[in-house]
């Protein structure tokens, strides 16, 4: 078969432009295997501080009550990697009481703060960053201090897209054409760049602001990403679509017996409030606004290849072609 295809171009590239659509058709019909269904909670955090900053910190006792309630409950925690590879097929199923941890944006704090809990603990964590902030925003982690997690053994980083756009919001802007090269350079330059900077398999995404559809899986899965995740509050399990993973939001609200509600409901209700989707809009904008329209957005100035536009509140009154422009462009590097 192999020789054959080697032989015959034309049969190669059929296969090869095939592949995707393949990979697309399992990530839609989800994993319907023989066996009993899973159920893993999978975790996103944010950020990490001794107050609550925004409506996205968790306090770092809060979190810490979070590992120490995990331990002594009995549950195990396992890599994202080690979820998704049973979900392909690929591994054995992980045990009943298996949780997931992540963390999304590349926060500071999960250097400072999150780090010496995880290597207290000796718990696995995935992060999800856009490498447009890495070592440039003054709020965001450095190269050198991913590399340094990474060496520990317990940190895999991942891709959460080049700067965190709101697609929903950039479909409104561009034709057909321009939101698609939009998109995929959103995707392949995170992924390029992290591989660059970290090595190893780039291939696991967090949706930002968990907006997906089946035009962005697409463009995903063309972009060699095997797994992504959302923002849906209830457990993973095989019925769900790979490229959709669920996941709980983490906020300080979530402690004590709203933390254990939520992992012996698997998926159901914790009681603490959620904050909105606007809010979670409004939390990156206060972190990330460079000097722009936004830039009342709490004084915050960064010199970074940024903003993304659902930054820039004025973005929806400029000329359509100034704006595809910008989306379509590499944002330029300011000063300060």
């Amino acid at each position: 078969m192999v020789r054959t295809l080697r032989n015959n171009p034309l049969i190669l590239l059929a296969a090869v432009a095939a592949a995707p659509m393949l990979v697309l058709a399992g990530a839609r019909a989800g994993l319907e295997r023989g066996g009993p269904d899973i159920r893993v909670p999978i975790l996103v955090y944010h950020r990490f501080g001794p107050v609550v900053a925004d409506s996205m910190t968790v306090t770092t006792p809060v979190f810490e009550a979070h590992m120490q309630y995990l331990k002594d409950s009995g549950y195990s925690v396992i890599p994202l990697r080690q979820l998704v590879d049973h979900l392909l097929g690929t591994a054995p199923a992980p045990s009943p009481r298996s949780v997931v941890i992540t963390v999304d944006d590349g926060h500071r704090s999960v250097y400072s703060d999150m780090l010496p809990l995880v290597l207290r603990y000796r718990l696995p964590v995935t992060v999800f960053i856009y490498p447009s902030a890495i070592s440039r925003a003054d709020y965001a982690l450095t190269w050198e201090e991913l590399r340094e997690m990474q060496r520990t053994g317990l940190f895999e980083i991942q891709s959460h897209s080049h700067w965190h756009p709101n697609f929903k919001q950039e479909k409104k802007h561009l034709n057909p054409r321009e939101y698609e090269e939009f998109v995929t350079a959103q995707l392949t330059r995170s992924r390029d760049k992290l591989q660059a900077e970290l090595g190893g398999a780039i291939d696991m995404l967090a949706w930002p602001f968990g907006i997906y559809d089946d035009q962005l899986i697409g463009l995903a899965v063309k972009a060699r990403y095997i797994a992504a995740v959302t923002l849906e509050r209830r457990a993973a399990s095989t019925r769900d679509n790979i490229m959709a993973l669920p996941r709980f939001l983490i906020t300080n609200e979530v402690r004590g017996k709203a933390f254990e509600r939520l992992l012996s409901t698997a998926g159901g209700s914790s009681g603490a409030r959620v904050p909105s989707s606007t809010e979670r809009v409004q939390t990156l904008r206060a972190d990330a606004c460079d000097k722009q329209p936004c830039d009342t957005w709490r004084g915050r100035r960064i010199g970074a290849d940024w903003p993304p536009r659902s930054c820039l509140l004025s973005s929806s009154r400029r000329p359509r072609r100034q704006r595809t422009r910008d989306a379509l462009s590499t944002p330029r590097r300011t000063k300060g």
